[in-house]
């Protein structure tokens, strides 16, 4: 849990400044015990994870956001 805001409402506020940052958040959650967090998790096409996160899914989604980011910086 984060101090004064959750990672939904962080994205929620990012959304509304930088839509294309905010399509680079991945959630990562140790539980979700809140109703209803978890459909609004599913409901975003951003990425979540649950704790504990492996080294190998971890890799996954830093090398699948990595090609974005290359093939982004790559097209005019």
């Amino acid at each position: 849990m984060m101090p004064h805001l959750s990672g939904l409402q962080l994205h929620a506020r990012v959304l509304t400044i930088d839509p294309e940052q905010a399509k680079r958040f991945v959630f990562v959650s140790g539980g979700l015990t809140q109703p209803g967090i978890e459909e609004e998790l599913n409901a975003l096409p951003n990425e979540h994870l649950e704790k504990p996160v492996g080294g190998q899914q971890l890799r996954g989604v830093v090398r699948r956001y990595g090609a974005a980011q290359a093939l982004r910086i790559q097209s005019p």
